[in-house]
């Protein structure tokens, strides 16, 4: 069996999945009578031959459930279980339910900041060749002592007094 036609039975199981129980429970039934019946050929008695097959066969609640995760999804089962059942315990406290969901949003948006920070500053490489050797150029007022980011026409004459800069670019300003 390919795993397409695989995948196709289990997703027909899911929609289906009381006919194929249904179905489980003849065939496991229709395995112990046959054993049964190949017991009473042999000379026992019907309740012997009876348990004589059930203890051949072994546990049908367990090839029951053999069965179930071989044609099933349990996993995406057990997860919609757990959210139904979460989805009825919060909505039975609505008040518990609030304070759980601002506590999500506050830690999920402590963390997204925090790493966009970590990636900027650590992670991500510098789009620069020699990130060490970056200078920042910046205008100082002598009479206010306050420093400004040079004009474009400023950048333009240094970068035609290039001997002094190797590649001189002009960075919008980003703080």
């Amino acid at each position: 069996m390919t795993w397409l036609q695989e995948l196709g039975y289990r997703f027909q199981h899911v929609f289906k999945r009381r006919s194929a129980e249904q179905e489980l429970a003849e065939e496991i039934e229709s395995h112990i009578e046959f054993q049964t019946q190949q017991n009473i050929d042999q000379g026992l008695t019907p309740e012997q031959a009876r348990r004589a097959a059930h203890l051949k066969f072994g546990n049908g609640t367990l090839a029951r459930e053999d069965g179930r995760a071989a044609w099933s999804f349990g996993w995406l089962e057990t997860l919609w279980q757990d959210i139904c059942y979460g989805v009825r315990i919060l909505s039975q406290s609505p008040g518990f339910t609030a304070i759980v969901l601002v506590s999500l949003a506050l830690g999920i948006g402590a963390n997204t900041a925090i790493f966009s920070v970590v990636n900027v500053a650590l992670l991500r490489q510098s789009p620069f060749v020699e990130p060490e050797r970056l200078v920042v150029l910046q205008l100082r007022n002598l009479k206010s002592e306050r420093a400004s980011n040079p004009l474009f026409s400023h950048s333009c004459a240094w970068r035609q007094r290039r001997h002094y800069l190797r590649k001189p670019r002009a960075v919008p300003n980003v703080s």
